[in-house]
């Protein structure tokens, strides 16, 4: 296949060679669009070209790379052979590293819906395609340690009606912002830590030490200069420790009647939660949190000299 032009003669054509890359099972036609995709990317990127035109080219070479993985597993999958029996087929014999096939499967292992939101995220933020860059956002690995379960929808919906809209998620993937749809969300490679945080957050945490403490003493760091407007954390209720109560002498809480089933990478619920959690509420509007929140658990909140505190 030769890399389609548009009709303006100057963009390639993404759709169509994604179509023509999903139906391809030879091996070297896609590694040779591949190739041919990144050299134009480089030329663009050279020549001081359009970033759009950069971002066509990047993109078509993911997806040869996404297709190049599911044929590389295909073929190395134990028990297939080559047309000599006594022979199975090696990386060697396909003229691909191991550190290819490992990258090549790696991205296509990505769900395709990831794949595609996180290609649309990058291409709106004005910023490159690359392969190590789309799997470090959308893997399922444990960036934070195991923690990188997703919020159930209902609570988000809860969450979003206390505060109006989300402008910051700063410890996320691109797989949960399909139920955050946070204005900006930081993944692991961004490193949420050491951006800007300001406006109206919801904070799922990693809920591993020491990055649990970390994230939850940002936020009360945040909110109390000024830069957030409002928030909703969301974390293990471990009343036990220094971080959390922290949390329960600054804010008000809903202390979940039961296990949140936190959602996996495939949006099937996570089995096994070992304990309830809490959302703590920051912010001006601590009534309509109690009158939202309180359908899954009771609200609580700290004493205040004089007259205490009700939501």
């Amino acid at each position: 296949m030769t890399l389609a032009l548009r009709e303006d003669g100057d963009r390639l054509d993404v759709e169509r060679a994604a179509a023509w890359l999903a139906r391809c099972k030879n091996l070297d036609d896609v590694r040779s669009i591949r190739d041919r995709a990144r050299a134009i990317e480089v030329y663009h990127r050279s020549r001081g070209a359009a970033l759009d035109a950069q971002q066509d080219a990047a993109e078509i070479a993911l997806r040869a790379e996404r297709r190049l993985g599911e044929l590389c597993s295909a073929v190395l999958r134990p028990g297939r052979r080559k047309r000599s029996d006594d022979a199975s087929v090696s990386l060697e014999d396909l003229g691909i590293s191991k550190d290819q096939s490992s990258r090549w499967q790696k991205l296509a292992s990505v769900p395709e819906d990831d794949f595609d939101h996180h290609v649309a995220v990058i291409r709106e933020k004005g910023e490159r395609l690359t392969t190590a860059g789309t799997i470090r956002a959308t893997s399922d690995a444990p960036d934070y340690d195991g923690d990188s379960w997703g919020t159930p929808p209902k609570y988000l919906e809860a969450a979003r009606e206390v505060l109006g809209e989300i402008d910051l998620d700063p410890a996320s993937n691109v797989g949960a912002q399909r139920f955050v749809r946070a204005k900006t969300f930081y993944t692991a490679a961004d490193d949420g830590l050491s951006k800007a945080w300001a406006g109206r957050v919801w904070l799922n945490p990693p809920y591993s030490s020491p990055l649990v403490e970390r994230f939850t003493t940002r936020f009360v760091e945040a909110y109390e200069s000024g830069a957030l407007v409002a928030g909703i954390v969301l974390v293990n209720n471990t009343t036990d420790t220094d971080w959390c109560q922290e949390l329960l002498r600054r804010f008000p809480v809903c202390l979940t009647d039961g296990r949140i089933p936190f959602l996996d990478a495939t949006g099937k619920p996570v089995r096994g939660t070992r304990q309830g959690q809490a959302f703590f509420y920051a912010g001006e509007e601590p009534s309509v949190f109690a009158a939202r929140f309180e359908a899954y658990g009771a609200v609580l909140g700290p004493l205040r000299r004089g007259d205490g505190w009700a939501p």
